[in-house]
């Protein structure tokens, strides 16, 4: 259970809050330090690189101090030029939730259980619906933004097919017609 909550003002502003993302994003793998770099500074660093990001990772592990689960302590782990975030087992990511629901609503669907496979497709596009870093704009940034709209295409063709097979073909169309207009390629799951 936690503890508290990390919030976006405990983020050190755009710097932080870049970083963190980022950071929680690849946190299954150590990234390069010129890699985080980029993340805050893809024009011209500052002149005191080393002190500047530095000071990011410092205040990032100061707020993630306060987020411990079970006595774990959250931190950033600096070696040979990589950074990682380590986040105790346990610990629940938004966008890693809507991924393995998503998963798990399709394989419930596929098996009839229509009530369990609403409430996970529901879980899906609250969490792919809200904005990711916005007002920010990098390729790895558009490249989370892909996934969170891939993963709102499916949640919403899961209610689309559970809507249909519920009798309520007015809803299906509905979440038809709002993968149309995020997806135009994709074909609805509509039987009509």
């Amino acid at each position: 259970m936690w503890e508290s909550t990390l919030q976006e003002r405990d983020l050190t502003g755009r710097q932080g809050r870049l970083v963190f993302a980022f950071l929680a994003a690849h946190r299954h793998r150590p990234v390069s330090r010129d890699e985080l770099l980029s993340v805050v500074w893809p024009g011209a660093p500052p002149r005191e690189l080393d002190v500047a990001i530095s000071a990011i990772l410092s205040k990032l592990r100061t707020a993630l101090k306060k987020t411990r689960l079970s006595g774990s302590m959250a931190g950033i782990d600096v070696r040979s030029g990589t950074i990682q975030l380590n986040m105790p087992t346990g610990v629940w990511i938004d966008i890693e939730d809507a991924a393995n629901s998503i998963d798990e609503s399709e394989g419930t669907l596929r098996a009839n259980n229509l009530r369990t496979a609403w409430s996970l497709a529901n879980i899906v596009i609250s969490v792919a619906r809200r904005p990711f870093l916005a007002g920010e704009e990098a390729p790895w940034i558009e490249a989370q933004r892909t996934k969170l709209r891939s993963l709102l295409v499916r949640g919403l063709q899961c209610l689309s097919t559970i809507s249909d097979a519920n009798g309520e073909p007015s809803l299906a169309m509905q979440y038809a017609s709002e993968i149309i207009e995020l997806e135009p390629s994709v074909r609805p799951p509509i039987d009509n």
